[in-house]
């Protein structure tokens, strides 16, 4: 039940900044700490990456703005309606990692063509 998610989430330690995982690293590594972080937390930042600086910030700003709509708003791109089902917004405890809610919301985007289907 939703309630019963709720609980979940709430027992569940909140972090408030995400695993780093430095590309700066060995590559083993770097692999290394990108497993224990899907595995156990389900989210991660890269640091140390080729990325700019002002497409960062721009990535960021939309992700801001996206998360500070209405669920409404949120909702009407929701996972449930992706063709794959594995795309799109994700309320706060919707997404799982080792069998309990995450404690985040969430937006998972990419091509949903024919080919990353094969």
């Amino acid at each position: 039940s939703t309630q019963a998610q709720g609980e979940t989430v709430a027992r569940r330690s909140v972090r408030t900044q995400p695993p780093l995982i430095d590309l700066s690293l060995p590559k083993a590594e770097a692999a290394a700490r990108l497993h224990v972080a899907c595995r156990d937390v389900g989210f991660f930042q890269v640091t140390n990456h080729a990325v700019p600086d002002a497409v960062r910030a721009s990535v960021v700003a939309a992700a801001a703005a996206f998360f500070a709509l209405p669920l409404e708003a949120k909702s009407a791109i929701a996972i449930s309606h992706s063709r794959s089902g594995v795309r799109g917004y994700q309320r706060l405890g919707e997404n799982v990692t080792q069998g309990a809610p995450d404690c985040h919301e969430g937006l998972d985007y990419y091509s949903e063509s024919e080919a990353a289907f094969r």
